[in-house]
């Protein structure tokens, strides 16, 4: 892809264009680096957590058939950073941006879009094991009061070279299992 005034550039050196995200070649190692990068919370932790470490623990909480799902429900951040909830909200059109990039994500790895309710679910329980181990505050907050926490999971905050290297693992842990899971459903029917 060539540069445009609307692209960014990657940390492999190619172009990613903000308003043409359909085109793009997605690469799994530049969604990793990206993402492991990022801070959660605009950095508001009582040390660094990041995406990948919450998408990889993400997608430990959705059903195996989703767990990819849980992996990528955040990867549009790699291109346009992880702003937060509330600020978002008064963006309408980076919101609108995002969702794009997010869709062209689902669709290169050939998920659901949009992302089926145990994904979301999963994100808010996330909020509350990270509030606690991560970012803590007052006990009654506005967001996700109806969602226990993740018990399952725990945020530690990695630095982020373990984070990159712990979301490529689960990214091949899923990929693997899912491929050899269509493997067994061929020979199924072929039966």
């Amino acid at each position: 892809m060539e540069q445009t005034k609307s692209s960014i550039s990657t940390v492999s050196g190619r172009f990613f264009d903000l308003l043409a995200p359909e085109d793009y070649a997605y690469d799994i190692e530049e969604i990793a680096t990206a993402l492991s990068n990022i801070c959660r919370y605009t950095g508001h932790v009582k040390k660094f957590y990041s995406v990948a470490e919450h998408s990889v623990l993400g997608s430990r909480l959705v059903p195996e058939r989703l767990a990819l799902v849980g992996l990528l429900h955040d990867a549009s951040e790699a291109f346009v950073g992880d702003v937060s909830s509330p600020f978002k909200k008064l963006l309408p059109d980076y919101r609108a941006i995002e969702d794009r990039i997010q869709e062209a994500i689902a669709k290169y790895f050939e998920l659901p879009f949009p992302f089926p309710l145990e994904v979301h679910e999963a994100d808010k329980r996330m909020y509350w094991n990270e509030r606690q181990h991560i970012a803590p505050g007052p006990k009654d907050t506005l967001w996700h009061g109806e969602f226990r926490a993740a018990r399952k999971v725990h945020a530690s905050g990695m630095a982020p070279l373990m984070a990159k290297r712990f979301f490529l693992k689960r990214f091949k842990e899923i990929t693997q299992a899912n491929g050899k899971r269509d493997q067994e459903l061929l020979k199924e029917r072929a039966a």
